[in-house]
C-alpha cells in the first residue's frame, strides 16, 4: 500500500520540514531504474533514493551514499544547485513534486510499472528519468490534480468505486468492502479517512509467511515487523525487507535452475548410459562373436560380408558382420580387439552409471538445502563450495583467445568453436611443444593443452582435455569415446586440404566419457 495515494500523501507532508530550503546538491543514476538525489544546506544531507523496478517502485532514504566512480551518470543538472521552495502532493493522485527557485519543478510519479521522475519547465516535461515511457511527455503539471466528488449523495449515487477509486483492491480486500452494504462502505470508509487524517496515523510493516513484506495501514500482530507513524522511517525499513527477501529468493530460485539444469543434465546422461548397458548386457559380446566364428571356420566361405552362425550362447541364430579382405581367422582376431574395449567400455558404464545417480542425489540434496537458507551471505559461501558461484574458467570473450579456454591444474587448455577456428588454433598459435588432442574418426574441434615450461603434462590434465574433445564432437552423446593424443609437432595441414582437416603421424588412443566446460 506504500505506492496509494493515501501513503504518498503523508510522505510528502513528512517530507517537507526535510526539503525545503535544501539544495538540490547532486542528481545521478549507476544502477538501472533507481535515482539518487543528494540535497544539503548548511545543517544536514538528506538522501533520496528512487528505485523504479518492476518489481520494486518506491522510495528510499539512507543516511548517506557514495557514489561510484564508474557506471555513473548526471541527470536533471538544470536543478542542481537550485533550492526547494515547496513540495506539492497532487490531490487524488500518487503523485507529489517539488519546485525549486528557478521555477524548474521535479515531479515523482510513483504508478507502480509506470513509474518515472520528470522534470517539468512551464507545465511541459522537459526531462524523463525512464526515457522509454514517451507517453509520460504528454503529461502536464496543471492537470495533474484530480478533484472527486465524494460525498455522501455521490458515493450513493455512483458507488464505491467511482467515488474512491484512491482505494487499491488490496485496501478494500482488507477492509471487505465489497462484502459490506452501500451504508456500511460509507462507514468504514469514513473511519478510514478519519483515522488517516490524524498525524498520529499508524503505518505497519507486514511479512506473512513465504511472501513478501508489505507496508500496510492496518495491524496484523502475528505478522508484524514494524509499526511507526513515520512514513520516512516505514519505507526505510520496508526497502531493506523488501531487497533482503527479494533478493535472497531471486538468488535461490536462480541457483535452484541451475541446479536443476545440471540434474536434468545428470537424468539424461543415466538415461543413455543405462539403455547402453542394457543393449551390451543383452546382446552378443565381441569376445563371444570371435568364439563362433573360431568354431565355425569351415563353414565361413572367403570374402563373404556377412554370415549366419548359430549362437551356443543363446541357442539362436546370429547375423555377423565380417570384412571380406580378411580371413575368417583375422575378423575372429579383429572381434577379440574390439572385445577388450569392450570390457572397459562396460566397466565404465558400470562405474558412471553409480557415480551418476550419487551425482543425481547430491544435486537433489543440494536443491533442497538452497531452499533452506534464509540469509544471502550464507547461500552464497554454499553455492560457491558447490561450484555454483565458483570463478568458472573464462571462454574466449575475457581472454585474449579467440576459443573457448579452461584452466586447468594450472594447464591452459584450448578448443576450437569450428572448422576455421580449428584452423587458426592448430596453425597459428599451437606451438610444436603443445598437446593435440581430437576425437578419433569423427569431425569436432582441435583441442590444444599449451606445454608449461619444464612441466610434463599430468594424466589429469590429458583426460580432462581428451574429455572435451570428445564432448566437442560428434560422438558428443557417446557414453565412451576414443581421443587421439599426440603432440602438436607430429600435426600437419596437407596442401589444399579443406579447412579443420589435418594429417596426424604419430599419436596415442585414450578412451574417455565426454564432458563439457560445464561438466
Amino acid at each position: 500500500m506504500h505506492n496509494t495515494y493515501f501513503f504518498i500523501a503523508k510522505l510528502s507532508a513528512a517530507l517537507v520540514p526535510k526539503l525545503k530550503g535544501k539544495v538540490l546538491a547532486t542528481a545521478f543514476s549507476q544502477n538501472k531504474d533507481e535515482l539518487m538525489l543528494g540535497f544539503t544546506d548548511s545543517s544536514e544531507d538528506f538522501w533520496i533514493r528512487a528505485t523504479l523496478q518492476s518489481d520494486l517502485c518506491c522510495l528510499s532514504f539512507p543516511s548517506s551514499h557514495d557514489r561510484a566512480r564508474r557506471n555513473s551518470v548526471n541527470l536533471f543538472e538544470a536543478v542542481e544547485g537550485q533550492e526547494v521552495l515547496e513540495v506539492r502532493q497532487f490531490l487524488n493522485e500518487r503523485c507529489f513534486g517539488l519546485i525549486f527557485k528557478n521555477g524548474l519543478c521535479l515531479l515523482f510519479k510513483l504508478y507502480g510499472r509506470s513509474a518515472n521522475i520528470l522534470l517539468f519547465e512551464n507545465d511541459v516535461v522537459i526531462g524523463l528519468f525512464k526515457q522509454k515511457l514517451e507517453q509520460d511527455r504528454q503529461l502536464r503539471w496543471s492537470a495533474l490534480d484530480r478533484p472527486l466528488d465524494q460525498t455522501h449523495c455521490a458515493f450513493m449515487s455512483t458507488g464505491l468505486r467511482p467515488t474512491f477509486p484512491t482505494l487499491s483492491q488490496t485496501m478494500r480486500e482488507v477492509m471487505k468492502l465489497d462484502t459490506l452494504t452501500a451504508p456500511a462502505q460509507w462507514e468504514q470508509i469514513q473511519a478510514f479517512l478519519t483515522a488517516w487524517t490524524e498525524p498520529s496515523c499508524n503505518f505497519y510493516l507486514i511479512k506473512p509467511p513465504e511472501a513478501a513484506p508489505f507496508i500496510s495501514f492496518f495491524d496484523d500482530a502475528k505478522h508484524q515487523l514494524l509499526m511507526t507513524s513515520d512514513p520516512v522511517e516505514m519505507l526505510n525499513h520496508y526497502y531493506k525487507a523488501f531487497t533482503r527477501v527479494f533478493f535472497l529468493e531471486h538468488e535461490k530460485q536462480q541457483a535452484i535452475k541451475e541446479l536443476q539444469k545440471k540434474q536434468k543434465q545428470t537424468e539424461n546422461y543415466l538415461k543413455k548410459s543405462q539403455e547402453r548397458l542394457s543393449f551390451l548386457q543383452n546382446s552378443a559380446r565381441y569376445d563371444e562373436i570371435g568364439h563362433i566364428i573360431m568354431a565355425n571356420l569351415h563353414q565361413i566361405p572367403k570374402r563373404t560380408k556377412e554370415i549366419e552362425l548359430f549362437d551356443f550362447y543363446r541357442n539362436n541364430a546370429l547375423l555377423i558382420a565380417l570384412k571380406e579382405e580378411l580371413s575368417p581367422q583375422k575378423n575372429a582376431e579383429n572381434y577379440y580387439r574390439k572385445a577388450k574395449n569392450q570390457k572397459i567400455e562396460l566397466q565404465n558404464l558400470q562405474e558412471v552409471i553409480q557415480k551418476r545417480e550419487q551425482q543425481w542425489l547430491a544435486q537433489a540434496e543440494q536443491i533442497e538445502r538452497v531452499k533452506s537458507f534464509m540469509q544471502s551471505r550464507e547461500l552464497r559461501v554454499f553455492l560457491k563450495q558447490i561450484g555454483i558461484l565458483k570463478e568458472q574458467a573464462t571462454q574466449a570473450a575475457s581472454t585474449s583467445f579467440p576459443f573457448k579456454h579452461l584452466e586447468h591444474e594450472g594447464f591452459t587448455i584450448l578448443i576450437g568453436k569450428n572448422s576455421q577456428n580449428n584452423d587458426l588454433l592448430t596453425q597459428k598459435y599451437a606451438y610444436k611443444e603443445d598437446l593435440w588432442l581430437h576425437a578419433r574418426d569423427v569431425s569436432g574441434s582441435h583441442v590444444v593443452v599449451r606445454y608449461r615450461s619444464g612441466q610434463s603434462f599430468p594424466d589429469s590434465v590429458v583426460r580432462r582435455a581428451a574429455e572435451l574433445a570428445a564432448y566437442y564432437s560428434k560422438r558428443k552423446t557417446d557414453s565412451l569415446c576414443p581421443v587421439m593424443v599426440t603432440p602438436k609437432k607430429f600435426v600437419r595441414k596437407p596442401k589444399g586440404a579443406p579447412a579443420g582437416a589435418v594429417t596426424v603421424e604419430k599419436e596415442s588412443t585414450i578412451l574417455v566419457e565426454p564432458r563439457g566446460l560445464e561438466g
